[in-house]
């Protein structure tokens, strides 16, 4: 996508006025240009702070979630920022409508790359350290993950 835009300037200097006519082409990769406007170019999930969230289908990882269904693959940035502490992480799960019996995120133990995600279908966690990686696939049909996709 390009945009095209004709400006013309009035400039005055020492009491006499100058025209300037230009013509400025800017070119932009959609998704640039989406982010920069803060919603992606489609979003069948749920938009948050920039993103294109879903909570992914049991036992997923978000690179196979996103790449399926027309999500155009993962976003690792939207991920990572959900995953980066409990604040995010319990915006996105807000966002998302996803239930919480105790309606708080908590943080889980270390030792995964699963970052956001719903546990046991109505509790939320996120996975401490933050380590996220799309490409981890939780080992149980317990977990569901937070994803962050292109659409």
């Amino acid at each position: 996508m390009s945009w095209l835009r004709r400006f013309v300037v009035l400039a005055c200097l020492a009491g006499k006025s100058i025209f300037f006519d230009a013509t400025i082409t800017m070119a932009f990769p959609n998704m640039m240009l989406n982010q920069m406007n803060n919603h992606p170019a489609s979003c069948g999930g749920v938009l948050h702070n920039g993103y294109c969230f879903y909570t992914a289908t049991a036992q997923q990882s978000c690179d196979t979630y996103c790449g399926a269904g027309g999500r155009n693959g993962a976003v690792f940035a939207g991920g990572n920022w959900a995953a980066q502490n409990n604040t995010n992480c319990e915006a996105v799960h807000n966002a998302l409508g996803n239930p919480s019996f105790a309606h708080a995120t908590l943080d889980f133990g270390a030792g995964q790359s699963i970052g956001c995600f719903l546990y046991n279908t109505n509790e939320r966690f996120r996975q401490v350290p933050t380590a996220y990686t799309d490409a981890y696939t939780p080992n149980s049909s317990i977990y569901r993950r937070i994803c962050s996709c292109n659409s």
